[in-house]
């Protein structure tokens, strides 16, 4: 079984774990560069790259050397990535972060804003409120005022009224007991007249007698004036 190579405590997980599959395709380059890494362990007996120490040739040196420096600049080109994409990762959240300030910034304007704009309408409604009011209470003892005048002028109205009804049913009595004593005055006289016929003509004939009645009875006294009797 291979032995893992230690983690590259500069590298993320992800990097690490591609690491990892490469030298799992290229174990002659993983080995390579554990030795030039100080890095590598004696091979065990199970390790399938057993012996291969000794099957290399001194004249491979220089080839190792070019190996193991093509895998620093690997490590140092992956690692500049790695570091390159940090720092785009940062550049993108630098700008969300700007955004988010610059859309902050425009929210307490407009807060403030509207802050202005109410405080104005709150001062604009405590006036309006004020004069409503003072408006109200003028208005309000304005109308106490005619009412009170009111009630005075209805009360003198109603003792004008209580008078003139008094005077009305006065006159009223007098002109009923004038008119019942006028009403006595004609039947008394009618009464009289029709009584003295007989005197006034005694040689008249009945039916003459009975037309002078009648006249004196529908003509002069009619039943609408006095009563009929």
């Amino acid at each position: 079984m291979q032995q893992k190579s230690p983690q590259n405590p500069i590298l993320n997980p992800m990097q690490q774990d591609q690491m990892q599959q490469k030298q799992m395709q290229n174990p002659m380059q993983h080995l390579m560069q554990q030795n030039f890494m100080g890095g590598a362990s004696q091979p065990t007996p199970e390790d399938p790259l057993e012996g291969l120490s000794m099957l290399e040739d001194p004249d491979d040196d220089l080839d190792l050397e070019e190996a193991c420096a093509q895998a620093s600049i690997q490590q140092i080109l992956e690692h500049n990535c790695a570091l390159r994409q940090n720092f785009e990762e940062l550049k993108d959240l630098h700008l969300q972060l700007t955004d988010a300030n610059l859309q902050l910034h425009e929210a307490r304007l407009r807060l403030q804003q509207e802050k202005e704009a109410l405080e104005k309408a709150l001062e604009k409604a405590s006036e309006k409120a004020s004069t409503d009011a003072t408006s109200f209470k003028i208005e309000k003892e304005r109308l106490q005022e005619a009412l009170e005048k009111a009630l005075e002028k209805t009360s003198t109205d109603a003792t004008e009224f209580k008078i003139e009804k008094e005077h009305l049913k006065e006159a009223l009595e007098k002109a009923l007991e004038k008119a019942s004593t006028d009403a006595t005055e004609f039947k008394i006289e009618k009464e009289r007249l029709l009584s003295t016929i007989d005197d006034l003509v005694p040689s008249y004939p009945s039916s003459s007698k009975m037309y002078f009645k009648f006249f004196i009875k529908y003509v002069v006294f009619p039943a609408s004036i006095v009563d009929s009797g």
